[in-house]
């Protein structure tokens, strides 16, 4: 230690203990110092600055000191967060607003390269990153700032938003925990309440601890992947667009139809049937019905807080969309339809203002109305334009149209995939044939009944190897009786796990598994309680719970 250094130490000892206000006022000030200094512009973690520049921040601390508070150069405050929304779906940090042409505003998530500078969350050693994640999300929504024992720490590197340290601490991005879209460049926020299950995280480039980081998982040249956490935090490729979309808003959030006070309203008794709302969730608290056509009814429903349901309603059956409202129209629009009972395709969706209408790829174009449209286009349509004061933009939209209708398998070309002899007597199967039109069918025979039965389409995405894809079909007594599904082709094993420590080993046969629990395990007490999957290597991919109900 030099002479200087000694001497403003012991300068700093003899001050009188820290009045909070006057630290809190002395902290901000060393920050926007801190900030204007030359090295801050370098993308480096605050420490190794510190060490570089100590003369310079040892004179920060004696004036913070004088001011009233003995402030640590290195020391963090929540004040230093960014500020934020006051929900586990909002954004976490406060959303931008942009002006369109024709005036119509567009809220959007802050881009990743707007966001002030940080400090990063720090969590216990062993915290995966899904944990990280549900803390901070139920710290989120209980009005609280920081999840109990979790720290204030030097932020991360540019465009990283999480990171496993050395000491096996988890750093994690307050204001961007769920990544930042590289197209973008807009924060992810999530479209639904966060509730702990392995999600769509962030992209192999803005991780750092990975297991391995030179994993095809990771960005190559034209093609964008995101990555999941599986069992015990292994890094997983996965599908593209899954649980969290990129943020484009390339038009107006606006939606007059809620404001709007001449549109009819609906009884909430009439829609509730066809939106998602499970038993103890928020109740809607209002219905608008936004468009009526002798085939179609379209309706805009709201709940409390930010979220809100768009519903279609036809021939009495329904369908519905719903989000968290910032997030809803995030990528212009929200679409939905499809062919129904035999009918026409029908595509309907919500827009933001500022949109006027819409032309289907073969050249039907339909108004907007109240922020809706509906049409029914050629069965060949793949793609929706939008026009209005705002601008153009286009959506790809897949009816399937070319795709088998239903359950259709070639009987000429049956098989037996998998049999087995039920101790109770009688025979379960698993049977094969090529689908009608293209794809493939499976079902399940116990007893000479069909239990379960499902088809394959061309251009279906592929079985995910990230989840369980398996299942239970249970006796009348709700204990798991045999187990049954198909698995993507990395998956090489399935194990099934029991409450009294035993575990089943199953291989797939053709991607397809059907196995007896033993009598030994047919007692709540010893039923099955987890089941996992194993790559080629022996690694776990995915982990799930077997629910009781009895």
């Amino acid at each position: 230690m030099s002479d200087l250094d000694a001497r403003l130490r012991a300068i700093a000892q003899r001050l009188p203990e820290p009045d909070a206000d006057a630290t809190d006022a002395a902290r901000a000030a060393m920050h926007a110092e801190r900030r204007q200094a030359p090295w801050v512009s370098r993308p480096s973690p605050r420490r190794s600055a510190w060490r570089r520049s100590r003369p310079f921040l040892l004179a920060a601390a004696i004036a913070v000191a004088v001011a009233g508070g003995a402030l640590a150069a290195s020391g963090w405050s929540v004040r230093d967060l960014p500020p934020f929304g006051s929900g586990d779906q909002d954004a976490y940090v406060l959303p931008a607003t942009d002006i369109l042409p024709g005036g119509y505003a567009r809220t959007r998530p802050p881009r990743y390269s707007e966001l002030p500078e940080r400090p990063s969350l720090l969590f216990p050693a062993g915290t995966s990153y899904t944990e990280a994640l549900t803390a901070y999300s139920a710290a989120r929504a209980q009005g609280e700032v920081l999840p109990k024992g979790v720290a204030l720490d030097d932020p991360l590197p540019a465009g990283k938003v999480v990171m496993v340290r050395d000491d096996g601490k988890l750093a994690l991005d307050p204001a961007a925990p769920f990544g930042w879209s590289t197209v973008s460049g807009l924060v992810n926020t999530l479209p639904f309440r966060f509730d702990g299950n392995p999600i769509a995280i962030a992209r192999c480039q803005l991780l750092l601890g990975a297991d391995d980081p030179e994993s095809p998982a990771c960005d190559g040249p034209g093609r964008r992947t995101y990555v999941r956490e599986g069992v015990a935090g292994r890094w997983l490729p996965s599908g593209n667009e899954e649980d969290i979309a990129d943020p484009l808003l390339p038009a107006s959030t606006e939606l007059s139809v809620l404001s709007d006070p001449t549109l009819p309203t609906v009884p909430l008794d009439e829609v509730i049937w066809a939106t998602p709302v499970a038993h103890g969730d928020p109740q809607p608290t209002r219905a608008v019905l936004a468009l009526e056509t002798d085939d179609v009814r379209l309706v805009v429903v709201t709940f409390p807080g930010d979220r809100l349901c768009f519903v279609e309603i036809e021939r009495l059956i329904g369908g519905s969309q719903c989000g968290a409202g910032s997030t809803f129209l995030s990528r212009g629009a929200r679409l939905m339809g499809g062919r129904r009972r035999g009918g026409p395709i029908r595509v309907s969706g919500l827009v933001g203002d500022g949109i006027t209408a819409v032309r289907a790829d073969d050249g039907r174009i339909v108004p907007v109305t109240n922020n809706v449209f509906t049409l029914s286009p050629a069965d060949d349509v793949r793609r929706l334009t939008f026009t209005g004061p705002v601008g153009t933009f286009s959506l790809p939209f897949n009816t399937h149209a070319d795709a088998p209708k239903q359950f259709t398998p070639d009987r000429t070309r049956e098989r037996q995939l998998i049999g087995v002899d039920l101790r109770g007597g009688g025979r379960a199967s698993i049977r094969v044939a090529p689908n009608i039109g293209g794809g493939q069918c499976d079902w399940v025979y116990v007893n000479g009944d069909v239990r379960s039965k499902s088809c394959s389409r061309p251009g279906d995405p592929p079985l995910g190897y990230d989840v369980v894809t398996g299942g239970f079909i249970r006796r009348i007594d709700r204990v798991a009786n045999l187990f049954q599904g198909r698995f993507a082709p990395q998956v090489a094993s399935v194990e099934i796990a029991y409450a009294d420590g035993d575990t089943t080993r199953l291989t797939p046969v053709e991607g397809h598994v059907l196995y007896e629990v033993p009598a030994r395990h047919m007692t709540p007490r010893r039923r099955a309680t987890t089941i996992t999957t194993y790559d080629r290597a022996g690694v776990a991919l995915a982990e799930t719970d077997v629910p009781y109900r009895g």
